[in-house]
Parts: structure tokens; C-alpha cells; sequence
């Protein structure tokens, strides 16, 4: 039987088409698969962090030194709905939980390099990105990415080494923050 309510969907069960009701405000509809009605429910709660390195407008980005790890600032904290997870001097405090990580950053010149998801109370990394290098001038960002799993609460940051010493990148003078950092998490369990 159909429906004339505003906001009901139109389904084909297994003998003939129906009518959805309309759904309370902020639910999605969720299929059943086949041989299953639509219905419905919640997707689950979508949490992320979304953090950057920024710097006042025609400013330089940090100093990238030889022969050490360093330790890429993040001073911008943008959204974070993810409980527990938090930024203090550079570090990121992540609960137990799967994540999935996307960063990049901009360098120059930095001769061969590769950036770390760290763990400094271990001394390991959680995620590598690829081996890159660039010499002159050349400016590029470096991207790290990729899934991790912590079984406790784990305090990570993001490192870099290069063969040349450079820097994050030159301020641009667009008027806005300059932003040499953008790193991007989502929990997903």
C-alpha cells in the first residue's frame, strides 16, 4: 500500500511495491541486502581529528635539520570529536582504537627524506612514508598515510629526516595563515 506522507520512500518488498515511513530527524536509510527490506538506522558515529601546522600570514615554515629526527610542528587543532585524543607541544595522544591517517607537509630542498609516525616513548614507527628527494629549489609536500592499531592509549608525533637541511616551505603572503602541516584521522573502531 502507498503512502501520500510527505517523506516516505518507495520499496519493493517480495510481492509488491510499499511505502517507508518517514524516518526520525537525522537517521539513514540502511539497506537489508538482497531478499531484505530497506529500514531505517544509524551508520555509526563518524570521529576524527583534524589538525595543522599553521604560521601567521608570510611567515616561514619550521627549520628541517641533518642527521636527526625532526619533530614537525602541529599547533592548529580544527576539529576533534574523537574522545580521549588530544594535541599538546607537537604530540598527539591517541586512545586505543584503529585509525586511519592521512598527512601531508611541505618541504624544499630537503635532498633524500621520509617522514615517520612516531612513537617516542618506543622509539618506533607506526607508519613510513615513501622515500622521496629533492634537491635545488624544488618545494613538494610528502605524504604520509595509512592504518594503524593501538591497543592502549599511545602518544605519537610526526617526524622527518632529510640529507639537506631545509625547511618547511616559504610563507606565501596570500593574506591567510600559512600552513605547512595537514593531518587528517579517523577512528574507525
Amino acid at each position: 500500500q502507498l503512502s501520500h506522507t510527505q517523506g516516505s520512500i518507495l520499496y519493493r518488498d517480495a510481492s509488491e511495491w510499499k511505502a517507508l515511513a518517514p524516518c526520525s530527524s537525522g537517521q539513514a536509510l540502511v539497506t537489508g541486502g538482497t531478499g531484505a527490506n530497506p529500514s531505517w538506522g544509524s551508520t555509526g558515529a563518524y570521529t576524527f581529528f583534524w589538525a595543522q601546522d599553521q604560521k601567521p600570514n608570510n611567515t616561514n615554515g619550521q627549520s628541517l635539520a641533518t642527521a636527526t629526527d625532526n619533530v614537525r610542528e602541529i599547533n592548529t587543532v580544527l576539529v576533534n570529536n574523537i574522545s580521549g585524543m588530544s594535541l599538546v607541544s607537537n604530540q598527539i595522544t591517541f586512545p586505543a582504537g584503529t585509525y586511519n591517517i592521512a598527512c601531508t607537509m611541505s618541504c624544499e630542498a630537503t635532498g633524500g627524506t621520509r617522514a615517520f609516525l612516531w612513537n617516542p616513548t618506543t622509539s618506533t614507527a607506526q607508519l613510513l612514508s615513501v622515500n622521496a628527494n629533492f634537491s635545488g629549489t624544488q618545494v613538494y609536500q610528502l605524504a604520509l598515510q595509512g592504518q594503524i592499531v593501538l591497543a592502549t592509549t599511545t602518544v605519537l608525533e610526526i617526524a622527518q629526516v632529510v640529507s639537506a637541511a631545509s625547511s618547511a616551505g616559504a610563507g606565501i603572503n596570500t593574506g591567510n595563515n600559512e600552513v605547512f602541516l595537514d593531518i587528517f584521522i579517523t577512528k574507525i573502531a
